[in-house]
């Protein structure tokens, strides 16, 4: 038999003499979190040498990242024992072996089954949990973290008991927690379960400790961390605390989840358990339900994923400043050779994630298949939320699931997040976050009354790889001499450049894309004339750089809009036509680009930018705008006493 000595020895609470005045302690920390029936609740354990006290931490948002820490505390008790935490202090030594941050490899938990003495029920049977944890097929918990973490990592152990408690149920209670009415005993529960186990047990060869009692304290079931001395060392173990009630895929899920050490995530409401996107909220629609496990968990959430190592940092797309991008989003839920999750930077510890999810594998349960965008603030007690545009109450609906075509802006971070395109397997998604913006964009090019701007023209010959490659006309030239003079007067010195696009870009054949020798640019540029004639042009175009686009419907070419879902294109008889206005940022340059489907769109385009301030004063806002052309004197050429509209902006 093994010998085994508990820090936890003694009553859950424990109050000091000097209750009534301030008071330090030191000790581990520990976070339980409770859950059933939609009820919920957080409980703050200080683990010390000669007892466990329960700590009321209301005056902080979150301590998560805390749990399992030596901590020193300043507070009060008050008369039920409780310390009220009035200054935090982390101990420069640690006196435990913590459990890692990051979880790979073989997870090794053990299962110990107890009635209570004057309950004789046995709820399930020993194999029950067995095929509920260790198995390798489709439910198991092992299969499912297997599969949520792409197969980093997987359970193993072993199920024991039931054995008898010696106390009844009434001892291994505390009635201090008035949301579930009543909590267990942490302390005693995880002292004389183990005690029963460990004759059979070698508590060495393990991680995590599930110990599961045959009837209900209270409300809730319970995950955490919890430091054991037992067989010769002490360890901190991940933990969970589960009654009958708990005995189902999705709650099992949730509180393994909080033995690894994650955090609830939610909606943007005062409720941790409302989302569905995430094992560690809600956790499921329960759309499906296994007969014997009932309703099964889904997937946990990228910024879970990240925290705990699963996702390789080349699979994280983090948008750096005076970024305008696109990405190609791919499902959060199975491994892939490109962006699973994009992460969008606040402040150090403050960000939003994108996240693409399918219903397939165990994400069948999630509401639908949709790009998710959480805000992360990693100084609240549930650092990740939903955005919920509609603000309903509910982060399952449509108001969380944003489409093609949506925009969602945070305007005071100079961040925008546009759906593309539905690439059927990915998303195309355009992330901004730039200040740039159509009506101040000279200043990309004039600094300090100084001018430096390189226009980029199509060559003159067919060879855009396209079946509608042109070469470029002589007009597009004419119009961009118009923008270089209009440059030229705002500045009072510097001047412009012009070079044709195949001096500075090659098309690869062999994985179809465009390269750009930005060795040969030093300084901001202007692209004229479209996909068909500009290799720079193509290359936005392809990477979906705006949420406005090239598309062809047999062989007429439209203008196509993602924002409206709208097509749109030239007349006919030539007296109207449509561009595109853009200002992005790329490779530490700005690039403002300009292109109609004619040559009478992309000079329409140029026209409006030159007289941007006089005749088109206020058109131009945003990072990217759709115009139309209309020959209102019907010349068939751009002139100043022709209509120009705006009929979309980015």
């Amino acid at each position: 038999m093994k010998v085994i000595t508990l820090l936890i020895i003694g009553l859950l609470l424990l109050p000091l003499s000097n209750a009534d005045n301030s008071s330090t302690i030191s000790g581990i920390l520990h976070i339980f979190y409770g859950y059933y029936n939609d009820k919920y609740t957080t409980v703050y354990i200080l683990e010390m040498d000669d007892g466990m006290i329960q700590l009321d931490m209301s005056l902080y948002t979150d301590v998560s990242k805390l749990d399992s820490k030596y901590v020193t505390l300043e507070g009060v008790f008050d008369q039920d024992g409780i310390f009220h935490v009035s200054a935090i202090r982390i101990l420069d030594t640690v006196q435990v072996e913590n459990v890692e941050s990051s979880v790979t490899g073989e997870q090794a938990w053990v299962t110990i089954l107890a009635r209570f003495a004057d309950v004789p029920t046995t709820p399930k049977e020993p194999e029950f949990f067995d095929n509920l944890l260790y198995n390798d097929t489709y439910p198991s918990l092992n299969h499912y973290w297997q599969d949520v973490s792409y197969n980093i990592i997987s359970i193993t152990g072993a199920t024991y008991g039931w054995y008898d408690l010696p106390n009844n149920k009434v001892a291994y209670t505390d009635p201090s927690d008035p949301l579930c009415f009543t909590q267990p005993d942490f302390a005693k529960l995880l002292e004389d379960m183990t005690a029963l186990a460990d004759p059979y047990v070698d508590f060495n060869d393990y991680i995590g400790i599930n110990l599961i009692y045959n009837d209900e304290i209270g409300n809730c079931v319970w995950g955490g961390s919890v430091s054991l001395t037992i067989d010769g060392s002490t360890r901190v173990y991940r933990v969970t605390f589960l009654s009958p009630a708990g005995l189902e895929h999705k709650f099992f899920a949730h509180e393994m989840g909080h033995g690894f050490g994650l955090p609830h995530s939610s909606g943007p409401y005062n409720y941790p358990y409302d989302s569905e996107w995430d094992v560690m909220s809600k956790g499921s629609s329960c759309r499906i339900i296994d007969p014997e496990f009932k309703c099964l968990a889904v997937d946990t959430i990228s910024y879970h994923k990240e925290l705990l190592g699963w996702i390789p940092s080349s699979n994280i797309c983090e948008i750096g400043n005076n970024t305008i991008t696109t990405i190609r989003l791919y499902p959060l839920e199975n491994m892939s050779n490109g962006c699973m999750m994009i992460k969008v930077p606040i402040s150090i510890d403050q960000f939003y994630t994108i996240e693409y999810r399918q219903r397939i594998g165990y994400d069948i349960n999630v509401p639908d298949d949709a790009v998710i965008i959480h805000h992360v603030v990693e100084t609240r007690d549930r650092p990740a939320q939903v955005i919920d545009i509609d603000n309903n109450g509910n982060p399952n609906d449509e108001g969380a699931m944003w489409r093609v075509g949506e925009t969602f802006s945070d305007e005071s971070n100079n961040i925008s997040i546009t759906i593309i395109e539905d690439m059927g397997d990915s998303y195309i998604i355009s992330v901004s976050k730039s200040t740039l913006d159509l009506n101040n964009y000279t200043s990309s090019f004039i600094n300090n009354e100084t001018l430096n701007a390189l226009f980029i023209l199509g060559d003159s010959n067919p060879h855009v790889p396209t079946e509608w490659g042109a070469g470029a006309k002589v007009n597009d030239l004419i119009g961009s001499i118009g923008l270089a003079s209009k440059l030229g007067q705002l500045s009072s010195s510097g001047s412009t450049n012009q070079v044709l696009d195949t001096v500075i870009a090659t098309y690869n054949t062999t994985n179809n894309n465009v390269s750009i020798d930005w060795n040969n640019i030093e300084s901001n540029m202007i692209v004229v004339g479209g996909p068909v004639v500009n290799l720079l042009a193509y290359h936005y175009d392809k990477i979906r750089i705006l949420p406005f686009y090239l598309k062809w419907i047999g062989d007429k070419p439209y203008i196509h809009s993602s924002l409206s879902n709208m097509d749109y294109t030239f007349s006919d008889n030539k007296d109207k036509d449509y561009a595109i206005i853009g200002l992005i940022h790329d490779n530490e340059r700005d690039v403002l680009i300009a292109w109609g489907l004619s040559w009478q769109g992309t000079n329409a385009a140029l026209q409006l930018l030159q007289h941007y301030d006089t005749v088109y004063n206020n058109m131009l806002h945003g990072k990217a705008v759709i115009l139309e052309w209309t020959d209102s004197n019907n010349n068939q050429l751009v002139d100043i006493n022709d209509n120009i509209t705006i009929v979309e902006t980015w």
